[in-house]
């Protein structure tokens, strides 16, 4: 009986040390952030914002604290970098739901649980010229308002709300499925999209004391790569 015994136990602590392991390395098993925010760790929850928002409120709060939320002007959105590596971000986030490319730029967008409706992460990434340099990060849009600035704004803010805590002027206009937008960006580096009710849309990260209007390829209405739009 010890002989049988001893190795059913040793299978058992195999099992929970393997286990342990893959909660500790899987991306299902991590605090939602900026890298997660597509994929089905939300389980849809961020789009209802018509609904009760307490158990997401719960999970957003707990998060924040980690800067798995933070917007940082110049900086960042959650884990997500300025000139960071793209291959880092493609590691983080897996493949992209859509996106462009042309002339050592690309555009790439994540939509929540791969939903072309849902809220999406995107970025706008540059290859300088020369023997291969890596593709960096020079601009991250958000359009869920899980992500939050220290001051608490975030998508869905309204522009009146935004002005009270940053210097902001309109840098850019365009339109998208029929409904006019402005660009008003600050020099620290953030902008946000406004649309015609005057509320923020989206929000861009890029570097600071840089346009945020002069991207090669479309930037502001990429919410709908997927459908070739």
């Amino acid at each position: 009986m010890k002989l049988n015994y001893i190795p059913l136990c040793a299978l058992i602590v195999l099992c929970n040390v393997m286990f342990g392991c893959q909660s500790a390395d899987h991306p299902g098993f991590k605090a939602v952030d900026s890298a997660t925010v597509p994929l089905d760790s939300l389980k849809g929850s961020l789009d209802s914002q018509n609904k009760t928002t307490t158990p997401v409120t719960n999970t957003i709060d707990s998060a924040s604290r980690e800067g798995d939320w933070l917007l940082e002007p110049g900086i960042a959105a959650g884990k997500t970098t300025i000139n960071e590596k793209a291959d880092q971000v493609y590691a983080r986030l897996g493949k992209a739901d859509g996106g462009d490319a042309a002339m050592g730029k690309a555009i790439a967008i994540w939509y929540n649980n791969h939903d072309s409706t849902a809220h999406s992460i995107a970025i706008y990434t540059v290859r300088d010229t020369g023997s291969m340099p890596p593709a960096r990060i020079k601009q991250i849009r958000v359009t869920s308002p899980a992500f939050k600035t220290k001051e608490g704004i975030h998508p869905g803010s309204t522009l009146s709300e935004i002005k009270k805590v940053y210097q902001v002027s309109r840098s850019d206009t365009y339109k998208s499925e029929g409904e006019n937008y402005s660009v008003y960006s600050s020099k620290k580096g953030i902008a946000f999209e406004i649309n015609a009710a005057g509320e923020c849309s989206s929000v861009i990260i890029f570097e600071a004391g840089k346009p945020t209007a002069t991207t090669y390829l479309k930037f502001r209405t990429t919410d709908r790569f997927s459908k070739g739009k």
